[in-house]
């Protein structure tokens, strides 16, 4: 993977965790660039930002995933397109731009698409989530080791 960020030796080290707890192509999951952006605007606050921006989404998601299924399990196609939306925006702001595809897709189809179709495609939007909780968990768990490597 190519990822250009200020320190090449940090990203190589993350991509090694990620690897452990079994991501498909991180690249597709996650754009990096998007965190080390984050990271290096905000200068020594940028490593608390996207920590607590992480820990917001990881709270905040689930809720618009149970959003999408209660919508569809109830057949209610403007709650689905609402509620795919409300996980479009935040999946987008931390990287995860094929799951904000997804989003952006179920939003569009809700109104005219079988059901058997959206039910497929809330499938997919739950497996890349996971993938993406996946990558937070090891992100975060790479963040904490290099803190405390740092301290020593």
């Amino acid at each position: 993977m190519s990822y250009q960020t200020s320190h090449p030796s940090d990203t190589q080290a993350l991509e090694a965790v990620v690897e452990k707890f079994g991501i498909p192509n991180l690249h597709l999951v996650i754009d990096l660039r998007i965190l080390q952006d984050l990271r290096t605007m905000l200068d020594s606050d940028g490593d608390q930002f996207v920590a607590e921006l992480l820990d917001i989404y990881l709270t905040d998601a689930p809720l618009r995933v149970q959003m999408i299924k209660d919508a569809a399990a109830n057949g209610e196609r403007t709650k689905l397109q609402k509620a795919a939306h409300a996980l479009r925006s935040p999946s987008v702001s931390i990287g995860a731009a094929r799951l904000g595809m997804m989003c952006q897709s179920l939003e569009i189809s809700a109104d005219n698409q079988l059901w058997a179709e959206l039910s497929q495609m809330i499938n997919q939007i739950e497996s890349e989530y996971r993938n993406v909780v996946k990558f937070i968990t090891a992100y975060v768990s790479w963040g904490s080791k290099k803190e405390g490597e740092s301290t020593r």
